[in-house]
């Protein structure tokens, strides 16, 4: 159904069945309210239309599904929680902060959902939004990526990715086909709040996409920028589109340099005009490139130049600084008194040598909250220490917390990370420093589990969370378990006892139900 807010008289919609980008008449509706915002316009089209069902409704970023939820919920103030949606704004207000606004939502049946948050919280709010005990679900594109929990009404006003990129028709339709709930209704119900002031209409458009692999999709639409990519010494390539744009350089290369190009290239479809000017440029590109194919293939999203640039950084600083300079650059162990000083150097390189990005005291904060991170500190804490320092709104501060872990941390770092230590350890080699192999710590690993004591580590091998991790491993004396030794401790434990939360012990459980399997 179209709904449309624009009547020009307050509070007046007027709605229009929508079938086969036909329109239909279906009358008038008010809402007494005047609907400037696209804020405005889901909450109060939720409430009129949505109270019904459990119903999805679709926000373009994290700060408006937090806004939209908070204008929800404080439409619905006098709605009583149950005692499972008081125990998870409990649990909710321990994992994240507690002043995190997803547990004031969840007491009012709201709740917001987005990739940042962290997986137990995540998986507590789906649970009780597929078991209605969440009337309203405040979503991001994670809904698009993967996350199934079907509603019996969806709202959408001006989607998009990020708040800048419009859905494609392929998006909407994923998203549209949360609307319906297989074994309770047979259908759902659709509202495009707005319709005709959308940047597109993707309603109007097939459901039906085509799957292009995406270095065919980079090849089709940016062969000159691939080529110049290989010509440039430096090649400056960030985020987005561009870091698809790397990724797919890096693989051509690769291929290059294992005599596959051809394959690749005609496989793909790429005329041979474009294969001639990529093979001469690609040829140039590994005259500038020393690096063997394994560790270049180590890192298959950064680009082989920006590898050499690095490989060539630290040979000269070992063989111009000696063993003292060489120790300098060895990623530490989280809990060694000096793995803030290293880490801070070691972000700074990458920033210099990989990314080519020129933030002067960026890597000292990445490094200062990583480190905090790969120690097994609680979120809270972290989020804390992050307001203490920047100051504003505590919701926002949540926000970037968030996102510095999720987006930075576990995503960027930890490439950058990975890419690092093979290249550091090609240079011991090279540089006959083979003996200082065994000093590098596991950084990357560190950086994605949010954990360095191997107890802890254990545990999220089992599959716990970081959360139930981190409870289980202060209540164990032994700090250095490996993955048998925690799964027989585990199983000698009374998880009642030793898990108050519901939601811990549903991860205890699961994942002693999944180690039975194996």
């Amino acid at each position: 159904m179209v709904v449309n807010t624009r009547s020009g008289i307050k509070g007046r919609l007027s709605l229009e069945h929508f079938k086969a980008a036909e329109r239909e008449p279906l009358g008038p509706a008010n809402i007494g309210h005047s609907l400037p915002s696209i804020k405005e316009r889901l909450v109060r089209v939720a409430e009129r239309f949505g109270q019904a069902k459990p119903s999805i409704v679709y926000a373009n970023g994290p700060s408006d599904a937090e806004g939209v939820a908070l204008g929800l919920a404080d439409i619905f103030s006098n709605v009583e929680p149950s005692d499972r949606l008081k125990e998870l704004a409990a649990f909710v207000k321990m994992a994240v902060h507690n002043e995190y606004d997803l547990a004031r939502c969840l007491l009012r049946r709201v709740g917001y959902h987005y990739g940042r948050i962290p997986a137990l919280v995540r998986r507590g709010v789906e649970s009780a939004f597929a078991d209605g005990e969440i009337k309203y679900l405040v979503t991001t594109s994670t809904l698009i990526q993967g996350v199934n929990f079907p509603a019996g009404n969806l709202f959408v006003c001006q989607p998009k990715k990020g708040n800048t990129i419009p859905l494609s028709a392929g998006e909407f339709w994923n998203l549209a086909g949360r609307a319906g709930r297989l074994g309770k209704e047979f259908q759902g119900n659709i509202f495009l709040i707005d319709y005709d002031t959308w940047a597109t209409a993707p309603a109007n458009e097939s459901n039906e996409i085509e799957i292009q692999s995406y270095l065919k999709a980079a090849l089709d639409a940016n062969l000159n920028e691939l080529e110049a990519c290989a010509l440039e010494e430096n090649p400056k390539l960030e985020t987005g589109d561009q870091a698809d744009l790397e990724a797919a350089f890096a693989r051509l290369l690769a291929d290059h340099m294992r005599g596959r190009l051809s394959e690749t290239l005609n496989r793909c479809g790429v005329p041979p005009d474009g294969q001639a000017r990529l093979r001469s440029a690609l040829e140039i590109a590994q005259g500038r490139v020393l690096l063997p194919v394994d560790v270049i293939a180590a890192s298959p999203t950064v680009s082989a130049i920006r590898q050499q640039r690095l490989s060539k950084y630290l040979t000269s600083e070992i063989r111009g600084g000696g063993v003292p300079r060489l120790k300098e650059l060895i990623p530490h162990h989280p809990r060694d008194p000096d793995c803030f000083r290293v880490l801070s150097e070691i972000y700074r390189i990458c920033h210099e040598q990989i990314l080519t990005l020129n933030a002067p005291k960026l890597h000292v904060r990445m490094a200062a909250i990583s480190l905090k991170w790969m120690r097994g500190e609680p979120l809270p804490e972290i989020i804390d220490e992050n307001h203490r320092r920047k100051g504003g709104k505590i919701s926002s501060n949540i926000r970037a917390t968030l996102n510095d872990i999720e987006q930075e941390i576990r995503f960027k770092y930890l490439r950058l990370a990975s890419c690092y230590i093979a290249i550091l350890t090609h240079v011991f080699k090279l540089t006959g420093h083979s003996e200082y192999l065994s000093s590098i710590s596991s950084l990357a690993s560190y950086l994605e589990m949010g954990a360095s004591d191997l107890t802890m580590i254990s545990f999220i091998n089992l599959g716990l969370s970081r959360m139930t991790a981190r409870l289980l491993s202060e209540l164990s004396m032994d700090k250095e378990m490996g993955p048998i030794t925690a799964l027989q401790w585990l199983r000698s434990q009374t998880i009642s006892s030793i898990a108050a939360s519901p939601l811990v012990r549903n991860d205890i459980e699961r994942a002693l139900a999944n180690s039975a399997l194996t």
